[in-house]
């Protein structure tokens, strides 16, 4: 079995990817610029700040708005996590697993620290893991693997004896690129896409990690 689990969080603990498309579509109406939530979609698992900097240029506004909508978006998240984020079906079933099995617990998230903070605080995670780990403080986020990497080391523990959780194809190229098994968690309406088949395992939700599913993960090859 893994020694270590680390978890994205966006979609994987807290059902947060809505709040996300209402967040972004709210502060870039006020540059004018009308996302969707197919387009808010495109851009899932990246970090904001590749998220803000890649609109303004499909829509020709000045990238030096970026700052500001990135803090506007910030805001307007952790506004809307505080007062209505859940926890995603298994999530304390999945940590009480990791902690019976004595496996290392991480989390290494493409969300800015702040977020990070709001999610753990509003679900009351804030002790439940052994280290947490934001993309913010890399030079590159995902699908790049430093946040991956960065988490293996914060817990002492090899990428290939690790198993990232993730709902976003560009984290699980991200775990990928550092050697770990892959777990795929997909939001509903992107079950079918094919690129999801990078993934060792594909689970409907967190209600499926089970000691069966890391026991069949201790005799597939690390990535």
């Amino acid at each position: 079995m893994p020694d270590a689990i680390i978890f994205d969080m966006d979609g994987v603990l807290v059902d947060s990817e809505p709040l996300w498309r209402r967040a972004e579509k709210q502060v870039f109406a006020t540059e004018r610029i009308a996302l969707t939530d197919e387009m808010c979609m495109q851009t899932m698992g990246w970090r904001l700040s590749e998220v803000v900097v890649h609109w303004l240029a499909v829509f020709d506004r000045p990238v030096a708005r970026a700052p500001s909508l990135e803090a506007a978006i910030v805001d307007a998240l952790c506004d809307l996590v505080g007062r209505e984020g859940t926890a995603m079906p298994g999530v304390e079933q999945a940590l009480e697993l990791a902690r019976r099995r004595n496996v290392a617990v991480a989390l290494a998230s493409s969300s800015a620290q702040r977020i990070i903070d709001t999610v753990l605080e509003r679900l009351n995670l804030n002790e439940a893991f052994d280290a947490v780990c934001s993309a913010q403080f890399e030079q590159h986020g995902k699908p790049h693997p430093a946040v991956y990497m960065r988490a293996a080391d914060a817990v002492g523990i090899p990428g290939p004896r690790c198993a990232a959780v993730e709902d976003s194809v560009p984290g699980l190229i991200s775990a990928c690129a550092a050697r770990m098994r892959t777990i795929a968690v997909p939001e509903a309406h992107a079950a079918g896409d094919p690129r999801y088949a990078i993934a060792d395992l594909r689970l409907g939700s967190l209600l499926e990690l089970t000691d069966e599913v890391l026991d069949h993960l201790a005799g597939i090859g690390a990535n």
